[in-house]
C-alpha cells in the first residue's frame, strides 16, 4: 500500500516529534517538516536534529519554515499539533499545497474557527480536540446519556492535565460540553459555568459544570458526571500516554488522503458508518 506523504508542523515540539517517529508504522511518510520562521535550526535534517533515526524514511527532510509551506513536496495531508498563534499560517499553507489538513491545535478563536469552514469548501479539513478513540466513544456516550437521563440528571464534567498546558478548560472539555448541550436541545453559552465561588445560591438544572484541574504529569483525564436523584453515573477516560492521540491522528491522515473537500470528525474515521 502506497505511504501517505505527511508534512508536520511544530516537528520538534512534543507532539511533532512524536507524530514523526510513528509515522512510518502508521504508513506515513514524512515529506516536509516545519517549525516556526525564527527557528535557529532551520535548514537542518530531521536526522541532525535527532528527530529521526538516520536510516529512517524521511530522515534527510530539512527543517522548513512555516511561512514558506510546503507546496512542493507533494503533501497529501498536513498534520497540525502546533499553537493558535500559528494556525492560520498552518491553515493557509494546506490552502496553497491543495492538501487535507488534520489538526488538533487547541484554544482556536470564532475568526480561526470560521477560517476552518472557509478552507473546508477547498480542501479536506479534519479538526479535533482530541484523536483518542475512547475519547471519541465517550463523547458518543456523552450524548447518549444525556438524552436518556432526563433533567432530574445534572451535568458536570471535570477535566485533569499537566501544569505545563496553556489553555483551560482542555479543547476536549469544551467539546464534550458542547456535545452534551447540543443533545439537549442547549445553547453551551447560555449554560455552561466554569468554576465556583462565592455565595452563588442554588445550582440550577440547567448548568453545565466545566472544571479544570492542573499539575503533576497527568496527560489528560476527563469525566462527564450525570448527577441525579440517589444514582450518579460517571462517564471517564484517562490518558496514559500521548502516543494515544498521535496515532489516532496518523489514522485519521490516512483516511483523510485523497478525500473530498469538507470538514470530517474523529467518528466518521472510526465508525465510518455512523453519525459523527
Amino acid at each position: 500500500m502506497t505511504s501517505t506523504r505527511i508534512a508536520v508542523t511544530g516537528v520538534l515540539g512534543r507532539m511533532g516529534r512524536l507524530v514523526t517517529a510513528l509515522a512510518e508504522e502508521a504508513g506515513c511518510v514524512v515529506v516536509a517538516a516545519l517549525e516556526r520562521d525564527e527557528h535557529p535550526q532551520l535548514g537542518q535534517s530531521l536526522a541532525a536534529l535527532g528527530v529521526l533515526e538516520p536510516d529512517a524514511a524521511g530522515a534527510e527532510v530539512p527543517l522548513g519554515a512555516l511561512s514558506q509551506g510546503f507546496a512542493e513536496q507533494g503533501v497529501d495531508v498536513c498534520i497540525d499539533f502546533t499553537l493558535p498563534a500559528a494556525f492560520t499560517t498552518v491553515l493557509a499553507a494546506c490552502r496553497q499545497a491543495g492538501c487535507s489538513l488534520v489538526s488538533g491545535t487547541t484554544g482556536l478563536d470564532a475568526s480561526q474557527e470560521a477560517l476552518l469552514d472557509e478552507a473546508a469548501g477547498e480542501i479536506p479539513v479534519l479538526h479535533a480536540t482530541n484523536f483518542s478513540l475512547g475519547v471519541a466513544l465517550l463523547a458518543q456516550l456523552s450524548r447518549l446519556a444525556a438524552v436518556a437521563l432526563d433533567e432530574g440528571y445534572e451535568i458536570e464534567i471535570v477535566e485533569a492535565h499537566h501544569g505545563r498546558k496553556v489553555d483551560a478548560p482542555s479543547g476536549t472539555a469544551k467539546t464534550l460540553a458542547q456535545t452534551v448541550a447540543e443533545a439537549r436541545d442547549q445553547h453551551l453559552d447560555k449554560v455552561a459555568r466554569h468554576g465556583r465561588e462565592g455565595q452563588l445560591g442554588t445550582r440550577s438544572r440547567e448548568e453545565i459544570g466545566v472544571h479544570a484541574v492542573r499539575g503533576g504529569s497527568v496527560v489528560g483525564e476527563h469525566t462527564v458526571h450525570f448527577l441525579g436523584p440517589d444514582e450518579r453515573l460517571e462517564l471517564t477516560h484517562r490518558a496514559a500516554s500521548r502516543e494515544i492521540f498521535v496515532r489516532g491522528a496518523l489514522r485519521c491522515a490516512r483516511w483523510m488522503a485523497g478525500k473530498p473537500p469538507r470538514r470530517y470528525t474523529v467518528a466518521e474515521v472510526i465508525a465510518p458508518n455512523q453519525p459523527g
